[in-house]
């Protein structure tokens, strides 16, 4: 499954970010004893825009690596829908170059000379698989991801609170082999 969307943050997450633009790619494992479960790993990559005035260097991004469980209900009921239930590990930090070289100084050997906090989110998702033949599938979902209140990204002079609830919509090609 591989999709695209918008994401929304809310909360203290709010302050910092404005809506921004997510990629995911998804493997799903659907053993036929398993069936309507299925199991799933994929990553996802969000860029965020920070508010005015809250970074002059305003493009921020997460990469996350996730878990999920799903209930289909394809093939038991006449709506094609799907419910999952994911556990997200990810890495928040700036995408301005600029911002990095204002790290690039004096720091001790193995870390990183920009800001960056790695974290783990719980993440629920809803859709529907559209099928338009029996190999290839239009996804349209909705998830809502928690976003740890302890997440707090950037030096003394820059902090950014990632804390909240991050609201997004997606529309992807799921392909059945």
């Amino acid at each position: 499954r591989v999709g695209v969307g918008l994401e929304y943050p809310r909360g203290d997450a709010r302050e910092a970010f404005q809506g921004s633009t997510r990629g995911e790619f998804y493997t799903l494992f659907r053993p036929a004893c398993f069936h309507p479960w299925y199991l799933g790993m994929g990553v996802s990559l969000v860029s965020y825009t920070t508010q005015p005035g809250v970074d002059e260097d305003n493009l921020w991004n997460y990469f996350a690596t996730h878990a999920a469980l799903g209930w289909s209900a394809r093939g038991r009921w006449s709506l094609p829908f799907y419910a999952e239930a994911r556990f997200l590990y990810r890495r928040v930090r700036p995408l301005e170059r600029r911002y990095w070289q204002r790290f690039q100084g004096d720091h001790p050997p193995n870390e990183r000379p920009y800001p960056e906090k790695w974290g783990m989110a719980p993440e629920v998702a809803a859709g529907l698989q559209l099928s338009r033949n029996e190999y290839v599938s239009v996804d349209v979902s909705a998830r809502a991801t928690v976003l740890t209140p302890d997440e707090v990204v950037g030096d003394d002079d820059l902090p950014i609170a990632v804390g909240g609830i991050a609201f997004g919509f997606q529309i992807g090609i799921v392909w059945h082999p």
